[in-house]
């Protein structure tokens, strides 16, 4: 698949690995999804490394955190 043929998307997620690894199988398959920007919810007790480590070379993922969607620390959720 070429990057005009593909598509990215964004996600935020808390709690969700059993859910998490087949959104990602279909929309890699179905979408062609080759983009992805995931925010993991800072109250999130699961660690999705293991799962997002299975797409390393196949689709580009870029990880947030809060700190990239809040600059004032006011509304940081973590604290």
């Amino acid at each position: 698949v070429n990057a005009e043929d593909s598509v990215g998307g964004c996600l935020i997620v808390m709690n969700d690995n059993h859910k998490l690894v087949e959104w990602l199988a279909y929309n890699y398959h179905v979408m062609p999804m080759r983009h992805l920007i995931i925010i993991e919810d800072p109250k999130s007790t699961q660690n999705i490394d293991r799962i997002l480590n299975r797409w390393d070379g196949r689709m580009d993922i870029t990880r947030w955190t809060d700190d990239h969607l809040f600059a004032n620390t006011s509304f940081n959720a973590s604290q």
